[in-house]
């Protein structure tokens, strides 16, 4: 299949010449990404995520260079902005993530020391409020 042709067919949205570009590149596009991430399942995820996105999209993916320049390109721009996103979540966590290392702050508060137990509840609701935050970071 010549690469003129392909680019009119996907337009159309030709399964045929989907699972083509697919079948050619799915790859060799993995080792691309995963030079850039270190992590070969991320790497796969994001591949597939992309041809999920161009299969979606196919009949509005305007493709001005030659396929193989479009499809590392986009790569590419996935690669850096997943590589962004790490490191905004990984400041984040610096920054308000909360490590308890004294067991005492970890045990559990008895019915006699009412003091301490409101401490616990506050501390708790805190926890939760920041693992909500950072939950909410990672999902979305």
């Amino acid at each position: 299949m010549k690469e003129s042709e392909i680019n009119v067919r996907l337009l159309k949205g030709d399964e045929s010449a989907f699972e083509f570009i697919f079948r050619k590149y799915f790859v060799k596009l993995c080792q691309y990404a995963e030079h850039y991430l270190r992590d070969k399942s991320a790497a796969e995820e994001m591949v597939e995520d992309f041809f999920v996105f161009m299969w979606d999209n196919c009949e509005k993916i305007e493709i001005e260079s030659n396929l193989a320049g479009y499809l590392y390109r986009s790569i590419h721009n996935r690669c850096l902005k997943y590589l962004r996103h790490e490191n905004v979540k990984q400041k984040y966590l610096e920054k308000e993530g909360y490590l308890f290392l004294d067991k005492e702050i970890l045990e559990p508060v008895s019915d006699d020391f009412p003091e301490a137990t409101l401490v616990s509840k506050e501390l708790d609701n805190q926890l939760l409020i920041k693992l909500n935050n950072v939950s909410k970071l990672l999902i979305g």
